[in-house]
């Protein structure tokens, strides 16, 4: 019994420094795993959060107030930042989300993978996202009181010559951040939020691209930004 409990105790650790490396917005160009390698270990070992008094309360999402004027393309912009905004300020509250997400026309679709180790994840995409937007992705574990916690949600942007400064100022101003960022390399800004999670944007390169076993891409893909936030893992976090 003491040799299986310590076999599965060192599985979780190894398990759960791979997460950090594997989960890194950067990992791709910087670790030289391949996308489909990366993306099989998405999500293994779950970091459990010490959960905010903030992050029981039922979601709600407060939409910015836009001009007429504004395009489509940034309204969808605004609307899907917002919504990673009130998922990390109600992070337990998987129902209000996906409420939200019915609610909006977003038509969210579910799907849940089981593991030994950590528990049940519930994996949620759109069929239908908002204007200018794609591929919203979005993984709840289950803790043992079988309670959902967000991990992690993100949506990318169309590309352009100014989408990665309109997702930097959108973010900002949700999430109410001042200039002040963390930026690992070009096309990349990343912010610590006082709830244990991280806020990030990130300009996706070719090597990002490739491989990608959950999102279709092309040529013409290169420069498209994605916008995350997420569990910061406990050791950056001290």
């Amino acid at each position: 019994m003491k040799k299986k409990f310590l076999g599965a105790l060192i599985l979780l650790i190894v398990a759960a420094g791979a997460w950090r490396w594997i989960h890194r917005p950067s990992v791709a160009s910087e670790s030289g795993l391949s996308a489909s390698a990366q993306a099989s270990a998405i999500a293994q070992v779950p970091v459990k959060p010490e959960v905010p008094a903030s992050a029981q309360i039922p979601f709600q999402i407060v939409l910015p107030n836009l001009s007429q004027g504004t395009s489509a393309e940034i309204r969808g912009l605004n609307e899907s930042v917002a919504l990673l905004f009130a998922a990390t300020k109600s992070s337990r509250d998987f129902n209000g989300m996906l409420k939200y997400l019915k609610d909006s026309n977003q038509n969210p679709e579910l799907s849940i993978d089981k593991n030994d180790y950590t528990g049940e994840m519930t994996i949620v995409r759109t069929a239908q996202p908002k204007p200018g937007t794609r591929y919203f992705h979005a993984q709840y574990f289950s803790d043992q009181e079988n309670q959902k916690f967000m991990q992690h949600m993100s949506f990318e942007f169309v590309p352009g010559t100014t989408a990665f400064s309109q997702a930097v100022e959108s973010v900002q101003n949700s999430f109410g951040l001042s200039a002040k960022s963390v930026p690992m390399q070009d096309g990349f800004a990343q912010w610590a939020l006082p709830n244990g999670y991280v806020v990030w944007i990130k300009k996706l390169t070719p090597e990002d691209l490739k491989d990608n076993p959950f999102n279709a891409y092309g040529p013409q893909d290169v420069g498209t930004i994605r916008i995350a936030v997420e569990l910061a893992p406990h050791d950056e976090e001290e």
